[in-house]
């Protein structure tokens, strides 16, 4: 039976069956159902929605009320309260211990009432009245946001960045659906080539756009496959991304073929074949590339490094007071001294972010433990503290998340401030425009979001015990997820990359397992490898391979222990060189990107002229 126009808008459970099965399939490629290999069809449900919903191959716009202004205003209503779902859900099934009705009533019909009656009534609404595909398609987005991003119900207790995540990624994942409508109906392209060069430069787009978002991208489903990561050091983690979206766009194209003919722009046999070849020869390429490096790449030994975990809780950290403090650096310095006892002869010793959470050179204590510390390790030493009266801004100081480096003689020897601060616990977007927005912020969350970004990518520079000087690409936890930092420090000579973090406010969920890979990202990228320290969560050390040799415990029922204090010695490898992706950064992308304007400024130019014919 041919799936068709008629029976997709008489039956709309097939279509919000369709919506709610992409978000599904996409939400357990990722940690931590870690199904990696259903990336490579998750995006079907949804590319099949958006091909089989409207009119096939006729340019008239498509909307699904009966004037753009009710379409604009039922868009703006249906974000905010869906954003609220999974908030709902959380605080009645996942997180009650966080909700408290004495002190917080309003928070309980707010987050929880209210926003579950609006889903009932969306889905509804999709179901029986059918006003039209980007409805149905916003539910089952929805469904793939509220699972994919349940580690941020661990951040605050009133779900401040949970909120801003709820509203901001449904929207990045929405546009390139629509976009691929857009090159799919107006230019009759395959969905082989539509539906990767819309989703690819989405992707791009969240990492460059000034309220960043770059997470679950397809790339990362990849993480467990060595053979398919190689390619990274070509094209980078998109280049990766738009391979498995090509493949998602031919099975569509294929089934659309076999069961909606008069749907598919692929109308006959021999041209489907055609097509699928491309997509078949891209992907052997990148596997045969792949293979071909793991066995040539030739790596060279950076410094040996020492990794010191303390994993003191979020809620101990955030208790800033002095004896809290003074207690939590005392517990990583126990851990480092333990750690060079037992493993002497380290060139570099490795703390986590924010080991000195207020304020490194207020209190001349912690200048003078971390000094004494240095000189008994006889190494570089390098560790996270917040510094202040660092610059001026508006007459008042300003707090940086900073990682400083000690020589061995307890000298301060380099300094780097984070250049990706997080949204909403670091800082406040717009401030300049609405200094009142902090204050709302600080009072729903209760953070102060109000640190100052770091100036310029750099790096810094290490001897080792055999006598080589290298230097490293520092950064501090977030600041990982970005490719552009990464190529700019290998661009300026990085031979590895230390990564200093804080992991403790996800607990035990799987953003401590999400920004582990994106961090191996980088390593493959720029071949060079990666020290990383966090607080509690995963310290490792990252091969140029992608290879990740985590510090983790096996308990005795034979669970692997991610939040422990203990410490880890190994070597840093690197490749000598730029790779292709260092030398030549984003081409790919932008070429991307400039290709997804033309083709769609060229589908409106198209569309006009055929109706001003008609």
């Amino acid at each position: 039976m041919r799936v068709s126009l008629e029976s997709l808008k008489n039956s709309p459970p097939l279509a919000l069956g369709l919506s709610i099965a992409g978000g599904a399939l996409l939400a357990i490629s990722f940690h931590p159902f870690d199904l990696g290999f259903l990336s490579f069809v998750a995006l079907v449900p949804w590319s099949l929605l958006v091909a089989l919903h409207g009119d096939p191959h006729k340019t008239k716009p498509h909307t699904f009320l009966k004037s753009r202004a009710t379409t604009v205003i039922l868009l703006a209503l249906l974000l905010l309260p869906t954003c609220a779902i999974p908030f709902g859900l959380a605080v009645l099934f996942f997180r009650d211990e966080w909700f408290d009705p004495a002190r917080k009533k309003w928070q309980f019909f707010v987050f929880a009432l209210l926003p579950m009656v609006l889903f009932v009534v969306l889905a509804a609404r999709s179901v029986f009245v059918n006003k039209g595909m980007r409805v149905t398609l916003w539910l089952g987005i929805l469904l793939f946001s509220a699972i994919a991003q349940n580690f941020l119900m661990h951040v605050d207790p009133y779900f401040a960045s949970y909120i801003f995540a709820q509203i901001a990624l449904p929207l990045f994942l929405i546009t390139p659906m629509l976009w691929t409508k857009q090159l799919y109906d107006k230019l009759r392209l395959p969905m082989f080539i539509a539906l990767p060069v819309a989703w690819v430069a989405m992707e791009f787009f969240r990492e460059i756009f000034p309220l960043s978002f770059p997470w679950f991208f397809l790339s990362a489903a990849q993480h467990d496959s060595p053979p398919m990561l190689q390619m990274m050091d070509l094209v980078g983690a998109y280049g990766l991304s738009f391979v498995v979206a090509m493949i998602n766009g031919i099975v569509v194209d294929a089934i659309l073929f076999l069961r909606a003919r008069e749907y598919a722009n692929l109308r006959t046999k021999r041209s489907l074949v055609k097509a699928a070849a491309v997509p078949a020869v891209v992907l052997v390429a990148a596997i045969s590339y792949g293979v071909y490096r793991l066995d040539t790449i030739k790596l060279e030994s950076g410094p040996k490094v020492l990794l010191v975990q303390a994993n003191i809780e979020q809620d101990i950290k955030l208790d800033s007071t002095f004896e809290s403090d003074a207690a939590q650096f005392a517990k990583h310095l126990y851990y480092g001294r333990l750690a060079v006892r037992e493993n002497p002869g380290a060139d570099l010793v490795l703390f986590a972010e924010t080991i000195i959470p207020s304020g490194y050179g207020d209190d001349p204590h912690y200048q003078k433990e971390m000094s004494l510390f240095a000189k008994y390790s006889r190494a570089s030493v390098v560790f996270g503290a917040l510094t202040t009266n660092y610059r001026e801004a508006g007459g008042k100081p300003g707090i940086a998340n900073t990682l400083l480096q000690l020589s061995e003689d307890g000298e301060i020897a380099g300094r780097y401030d984070k250049l990706k601060l997080v949204l909403g616990s670091e800082y406040t977007p717009l401030e300049g425009l609405m200094p009142w927005f902090k204050k709302g912020l600080l009072l729903v969350s209760g953070l102060y979001a109000g640190m100052h970004a770091g100036e310029e990518v750099k790096v810094l520079t290490v001897e080792t015990s055999e006598g080589k000087i290298l230097e490293f690409g520092p950064m501090v936890c977030y600041d990982s997820v970005y490719s552009f930092i990464a190529r700019q420090q290998a661009a300026l000579g990085a031979d590895f990359f230390v990564v200093i973090s804080n992991d403790a406010w996800f607990r035990e969920s799987s953003e401590l397992d999400e920004i582990s890979d994106a961090t191996m990202f980088r390593a493959v990228e720029t071949r060079k490898g990666i020290a990383r320290c966090t607080n509690s969560g995963i310290s490792s050390i990252i091969s140029p391979l992608g290879e990740i040799d985590k510090l983790l415990v096996e308990t005795p029922e034979g669970v692997k222990d991610r939040t422990i204090e203990g410490f880890k010695y190994g070597t840093v490898m690197f490749e000598q060189g730029e790779t292709i992706f260092v030398r030549f950064g984003w081409l790919f992308h932008y070429l991307n990107l400039v290709l997804l304007a033309a083709l769609l400024i060229y589908s409106h130019v198209r569309k006009r002229r055929i109706e001003q014919r008609s």
